[in-house]
């Protein structure tokens, strides 16, 4: 993938992470400034400003999506891409506004639609790691504006599962990932510090009731 369309890709995951995180006010703010840019940055060669905002919009997609095909598709289908071919810039600017408005109108119906419990999931799945690691049940019913037990209860309602379990689930995926996947893999002391436990031996022994394996035998491959 070319170098430039990996900034693209990571403006996208950064503006995916200020609507949950901030919201949509947040989120409008610095789209403005990712599409002014691309556009000032690319206007002069039309085809390449068309590939950078499609893979925004694709990576959007696929950031409020959770990756759910029919549901990306569905989406995608609604707006009307107004901003593709030869359009003056900004022409352009307004017509990919009104598509990633259209979006999140979209998107925030399916959320609604969906309860409570999937729109805290997707906020625990897109938050950085510095934050995750100081989410607490009590920090999450403070965001989302209900009462510690209320939340709790509806949580577990919806997803069968206590806040604390999501939580937790979530902290062992991203640690399963980094040990896979980075190069080199975290020590076992660093992802405990890293994903806010405060010791590793209790680490180790959550990470394996959920994989079957010490994350040191995993680090090991």
């Amino acid at each position: 993938m070319p170098r430039y369309l990996t900034r693209t890709l990571n403006m996208a995951r950064f503006l995916s992470r200020q609507f949950f995180l901030h919201g949509r006010d947040a989120f409008q703010a610095e789209l403005d400034i990712c599409v002014s840019f691309l556009v000032e940055q690319f206007a002069p060669r039309p085809a390449e400003l068309t590939t950078h905002l499609d893979a925004l919009l694709d990576s959007l997609l696929h950031g409020f999506g959770d990756g759910n095909p029919d549901r990306i598709t569905r989406w995608k289908a609604e707006l009307a891409g107004g901003w593709r071919g030869e359009v003056p810039p900004e022409r352009r600017l307004r017509a990919f506004r009104a598509d990633i408005a259209a979006l999140l109108r979209r998107m925030e119906d399916d959320l609604a639609s969906e309860g409570l419990g999937e729109r805290v999931v997707q906020h625990i799945k897109t938050c950085p790691d510095p934050t995750l690691r100081r989410l607490t049940l009590e920090s999450l019913a403070d965001a989302f504006g209900y009462s510690r037990t209320h939340f709790a209860e509806r949580f577990r309602g919806e997803r069968g599962i206590t806040v604390h379990d999501a939580l937790t689930h979530e902290k062992m995926h991203r640690a399963f990932r980094l040990l896979t996947e980075g190069d080199p893999p975290p020590t076992v002391r660093a992802l405990t510090e890293r994903l806010g436990f405060s010791d590793p031996v209790y680490f180790s022994r959550v990470f394996r009731k959920i994989y079957g394996r010490l994350p040191s035998q995993i680090r090991r491959g």
